[in-house]
């Protein structure tokens, strides 16, 4: 079962949750995107046509997964949104959004979380079962990621309150290495460390090593394994 749908990914001049704005314009002529269930995994339908007309993003598309057409049909899911970059935009009461891209799907990698700084915008990526924190510098539009030594750990990002600062506050985990805490300085790329969980009983992760390995399943996927082992 197929449905056809249309609505706005983005309605102009409206505050959203985050108290930003969009404004006409701000899309000039999006290229090709997905159609995405929350903003991941593989495609569920077709994007037949995205462009700005007066009121906003307009995209008129079709659903192939069955259960989603189902419960779009039902009325159960009624709402569209999108993932984008900035490019150009004023601060004032609010922050007025004036040019953004779509950002494009990448087979395989997931957005688990976005942050917006007046100068920056991070995102914790996750590819093949590995989490990445990606900063774009919004006034070049260059990007980095946050290198990290280990073969397998996790990442979390703890959201500020203020949105005029370089730093992004990042939690940082392996097997070998107990919980930490950064302040990593967008603009400089330099991190310090501000906390690490105590083992009680005593520990050193220089005693041990994280390997990753990737063992292939009976349909032929690599599945990614981690294993903790001393030295």
């Amino acid at each position: 079962m197929s449905v056809r749908f249309a609505g706005y990914a983005a309605v102009f001049d409206r505050v959203d949750r985050g108290g930003d704005v969009v404004r006409r314009g701000a899309f000039g002529a999006p290229g090709a995107v997905p159609l995405l269930w929350q903003h991941g995994g593989a495609p569920v339908g077709v994007i037949e046509r995205v462009a700005e007309d007066a009121r906003g993003l307009r995209v008129i598309g079709r659903i192939d997964d069955a259960r989603l057409a189902g419960l779009v049909k039902a009325g159960a899911v009624d709402g569209l949104s999108f993932g984008y970059r900035v490019r150009g935009s004023r601060t004032g009461r609010v922050r007025e959004l004036t040019a953004l891209d779509l950002i494009p799907y990448r087979p395989g990698t997931y957005v688990l979380d976005l942050e917006l700084y007046s100068g920056h915008m991070v995102r914790l990526e996750r590819a093949n079962a590995l989490p990445s924190i990606v900063i774009r510098d919004l006034a070049s539009g260059g990007e980095h990621s946050i290198a990290f030594g280990e073969a397998a750990y996790s990442l979390d990002t703890h959201g500020g309150y203020e949105f005029d600062t370089t730093t992004l506050r990042f939690g940082y985990s392996s097997m070998t290495t107990p919980a930490e805490v950064f302040d990593y300085d967008m603009a400089t790329r330099q991190r310090v460390l501000r906390k690490r969980q105590e083992i009680p009983s005593g520990h050193n992760p220089a005693d041990y090593v994280t390997t990753r390995i990737m063992a292939k399943a009976d349909d032929g996927a690599e599945v990614p394994v981690s294993i903790l082992h001393r030295k």
